[in-house]
């Protein structure tokens, strides 16, 4: 599950639960399915180790860790130091209870291949990809805002 801190054409998980939180907005949590999301740039590093040293086979990319997607969204909460109080916890089941299309439980992939063949300082924990996406994040929207005034202030 690749998240990314700025790309307008397509939303991701790790977005929508931002811009819910920013608006107030409660955010559901499932307590009940395991996750291991990667960032964008993180990805994209480990791709190019992949082509440039011309390897092959099945390369599982995420992050080193994994956790609920609930856990998931308490850690977005806190590294954007939002209310703990706006997540609100449910199961795979109930979330999904009226979207078609089954969901598995298991949304992980095992990256000890990926470690072995290219090293450990690659791929990151959770934390270490949502520390560089707030980075990010905050630095593309500042720097976006500011092009819309430049924009807006040269018509």
């Amino acid at each position: 599950m690749p998240y990314s801190s700025f790309y307008p054409k397509k939303e991701d998980f790790a977005r929508v639960v931002l811009e819910s939180l920013q608006r107030g907005k409660q955010v559901a949590g499932i307590v009940d399915q395991i996750i291991n999301p990667i960032y964008v740039k993180t990805l994209a590093h480990a791709i190019k180790k992949i082509l440039t040293k011309r390897a092959s086979g099945i390369y599982h990319l995420a992050a080193t860790d994994w956790m609920s997607n609930a856990e998931f969204v308490q850690h977005i909460i806190r590294t954007f130091s939002y209310s703990k109080d706006l997540i609100i916890p449910t199961t795979l089941e109930k979330f999904y209870q009226e979207k078609p299309g089954p969901r598995t439980p298991y949304y992980w992939l095992d990256t000890k291949k990926f470690h072995t063949d290219f090293g450990a300082k690659i791929l990151h924990s959770i934390d270490d990809d949502l520390c560089l996406f707030r980075r990010d994040y905050v630095s593309s929207h500042t720097s976006t805002n500011t092009g819309r005034r430049e924009a807006t202030s040269k018509a």
